[in-house]
């Protein structure tokens, strides 16, 4: 997915489709937010499971494997758990404060939902309902469509191009989407 990025995305994609016919290039023209390029991936997803994780390259790619190899008859999910987060501890502990609340608010029993890194069946997926800034929250919005998760710990490594665009003042705007999510989301 190039979601009109200003880099070498699109150009990078398109090398590995050149060699490998199981992947597609999805060109946004415009960049219009991590929850619209989401959507469009996962409307446009033809398996039976999706993979999902950002492009900073925090998440090894190669531990989609891990989590493939943990889906069994018992869960239709897999979400990442960076055990050994390494990010600024400002986010590691805003991290465990908000995955405090969501396991209080929702009964989610994975510890980290805002992982980025995870697999789920296709099917699950396509039946979210869609909104504003929805990716933060597709660990909670499966749980509350009654979608069967798990964890799986993965490699996390430092960030190495870009900067991240969370601050403590999106997180204040997190936990009011939060209560918002509780109250009125109907899956």
């Amino acid at each position: 997915m190039n979601d009109g990025s200003s880099d070498d995305t699109k150009n990078a994609i398109q090398k590995i489709c050149a060699n490998d016919q199981r992947v597609r290039l999805i060109n946004l023209n415009t960049n219009s937010g991590q929850s619209y390029a989401t959507m469009q991936g996962i409307k446009a997803a033809t398996g039976n499971y999706i993979a999902m994780l950002d492009a900073d390259l925090q998440n090894d790619p190669a531990d989609i494997l891990l989590l493939l190899q943990k889906l069994n008859g018992s869960c239709e999910g897999v979400c990442g758990w960076r055990k050994n987060r390494k990010d600024r501890p400002i986010f590691v502990i805003s991290s465990v404060i908000a995955n405090n609340l969501i396991r209080v608010l929702f009964g989610l029993k994975v510890h980290d939902s805002g992982c980025s890194l995870r697999v789920v069946k296709a099917e699950c997926l396509k039946r979210l309902k869609y909104f504003k800034n929805f990716h933060r929250y597709i660990p909670i919005l499966l749980h509350l469509n009654n979608v069967r998760l798990t964890e799986c710990e993965v490699n996390h490594r430092w960030r190495g191009e870009g900067r991240s665009n969370y601050s403590i003042f999106k997180s204040l705007f997190v936990v009011k989407e939060l209560i918002f999510i509780r109250l009125f989301y109907k899956g």
